[in-house]
């Protein structure tokens, strides 16, 4: 046995270069949770208490629940070496009598929300994830063999969480081969599928006895990983019983913020996402329609909160529409009946609700002004003063209402506008008008070739990140809102030091923003067009946070500004939050 809990990478590279096969463990090794493994089951009652308020009538509650599957499980392995899941959840249904909820419904809302909250607890193991970018480099065939309680088919929603998308040929897993490493049966199993002879296989794994043991016990030689410092910080979590859903804000922004490119505004849109419903609640919405590439990913989110808690009173719908479309339909009667008729079809009884990333409202002025349609529209947020004939509008996250006056940390939350814009955006052109066909009114589409390379290269694998941490911040915050400030503090930080990859990343969809209404590339004001008032500056420091960082964007290569930017901005930092009392 070796162990690489402390070697260097390199001298693993040593061990790997004779191998074909890494075969790696997935808990504890290719990946960590935040809490202990005995958390999840906690969590799990809680959340499906919530989602299904009956089970609070269970003698003992949701204590009751855990109990069962504790049980269920253990019964089962007298005929199984890992219980299959559904099975599982299946008799804990059958046990608790939840004959309110259909049985199958239960199980796949089971499954959901085990998912979620593993996603939400989940981070990558740096060092084992550089080592088998080196091994797939080599030429190293990568799978992973794992004891796990959840189906194989989970896993690509795990890898794609941790970044190790691409990086892995398949996955074994107990549950949904009822073989175990534990028991050294699932070895043979995975060399016969994989074509694989035993060595020229290594198995990297933090149990000497599952990964080590039992591997070399099949000729596979073993190297034992332990990470010491995570167990005992996961180990300290159980005992003192740590509540994650408390801190989970703080440590996931913190790890999204260090290790990717933006994606902790994935708690943002789950703001949002939360809001949104409780303003459609408030106002009785039934049937919400979200315009076309900005409503996109708002739209996932949306669905996601909606889908996981299992309201289904409210439904969602994908509406063609744009600024080009509707400014097309106000000289022409044929354009403007034609977006009267597509419209019918979204109306919430007898009027539009609409979604969208928002701004200056165009859309929706003109379908009210021209269409003398009653509409509400909800936006992430809203920066001009026109007001709405027949409607009315929110800014969700920030607001500007029709007399100009702010919402609170409006200055924060509206920085960096093009980001949002390319990060609720879709893959599919722009709404250039409608036409008749042989379905119906359609849009009539226009891709540009720069907007569709950077959705396909980034901004796709960039919003089903944000949506699996969405996914996670549901199962965990349990349907809470995010305190604002909190969300204040995350972007001020967020934007204001955004480090090389980061600067880059923005001048590269400040650079592929296309303005759909007029044609061509969108122009952004420089340096030289901004302008401070300092009495302003004084008693709104926030309302300045944008130009700041764009200041950022345009010295980061240079070493000596961007010390002294960096210095500046700390200042700037603790001024607005002492101004802004956040």
């Amino acid at each position: 046995m070796i162990n690489i809990s402390y070697r260097s990478k390199k001298s693993v590279y040593k061990i790997l270069k004779n191998k074909k096969y890494v075969f790696v463990d997935f808990f504890d090794t290719l990946l960590f949770r935040r809490i202990h493994s005995s958390q999840i089951f906690l969590q799990w009652a809680k959340v499906l208490a919530v989602r299904y308020p009956e089970l609070n009538n269970l003698g003992g509650g949701i204590d009751t629940l855990i109990r069962t599957r504790n049980e269920v499980e253990s019964e089962l392995r007298g005929f199984y070496e890992e219980g299959p899941y559904n099975e599982i959840i299946g008799k804990v249904y059958d046990r608790c009598r939840i004959g309110s909820v259909d049985r199958e419904e239960f199980i796949e809302a089971s499954k959901n929300i085990d998912v979620s909250i593993e996603l939400g607890c989940q981070f990558g193991n740096s060092y084992i994830i550089d080592i088998l970018k080196w091994s797939k480099k080599s030429g190293l065939k990568i799978y992973v063999v794992s004891d796990f309680y959840l189906p194989a088919t989970c896993y690509n929603d795990f890898l794609l969480n941790a970044g190790c998308d691409g990086l892995i040929e398949d996955v074994f897993v107990s549950e949904s081969i009822n073989l175990t490493k534990r028991k050294g049966s699932l070895y043979p199993y995975v060399l016969e599928k994989t074509g694989a002879l035993a060595e020229e296989c290594v198995m990297i794994g933090d149990s000497r006895y599952s990964d080590v043991y039992m591997a070399e016990k099949n000729g596979i030689e073993g190297l034992w990983y332990f990470p010491l410092g995570h167990k005992i910080r996961t180990n300290i979590s159980r005992k003192l019983k740590t509540d994650y859903s408390k801190n989970i804000f703080k440590s996931l922004s913190d790890y999204l913020y260090n290790n990717t490119c933006f994606e902790e505004y994935a708690f943002v849109i789950y703001s949002f996402a939360v809001k949104l419903f409780g303003y459609a609640k408030g106002d009785s919405v039934k049937k919400m329609a979200f315009l076309s590439r900005g409503g996109y990913f708002l739209k996932q989110a949306v669905d996601t909160y909606l889908s996981f808690f299992g309201i289904d009173d409210i439904s969602t719908l994908y509406c063609y529409n744009s600024r080009k479309a509707c400014f097309k339909a106000k000289d022409s009667d044929e354009d403007r009946r034609l977006l009267y008729e597509y419209l019918k079809d979204f109306m919430d009884v007898d009027r539009l609700v609409m979604v969208d990333e928002g701004w200056y409202c165009h859309s929706q002025q003109f379908i009210g002004k021209y269409l003398n349609l009653s509409t509400i529209g909800y936006y992430l947020g809203t920066r001009g003063t026109e007001k709405i004939d027949g409607g009315s509008r929110r800014g969700v996250v920030f607001n500007m209402d029709t007399d100009g006056r702010h919402s609170r940390l409006y200055g924060v939350f509206c920085t960096n506008c093009s980001m949002y814009e390319q990060m609720l955006t879709s893959s599919e052109g722009s709404v250039q008008g409608y036409e008749f066909t042989s379905s119906g009114i359609e849009p009539v589409l226009k891709e540009n070739n720069t907007e569709s390379e950077l959705y396909h290269n980034v901004i796709e694998r960039w919003q089903k990140r944000m949506l699996l941490t969405i996914k996670g911040l549901c199962a965990w915050n349990v349907g809470c809102d995010i305190n604002d400030k909190k969300l204040a503090k995350m972007i001020l930080r967020t934007s204001l030091f955004a480090g090389r990859e980061r600067c880059e990343f923005l001048n590269l969809i400040d650079k592929s923003l296309v303005d759909n209404c007029k044609g061509g590339l969108q122009t952004h004001k420089n340096l030289k067009d901004v302008k401070i008032s300092i009495g302003d500056f004084v008693v709104n420091p926030d309302m300045y946070l944008g130009q700041i960082c764009k200041l950022q964007r345009k010295i980061y290569t240079n070493w000596f500004y961007n010390i002294l930017y960096t210095i500046a901005a700390a200042g700037y930092y603790c001024y607005v939050r002492i101004v802004k009392w956040f």
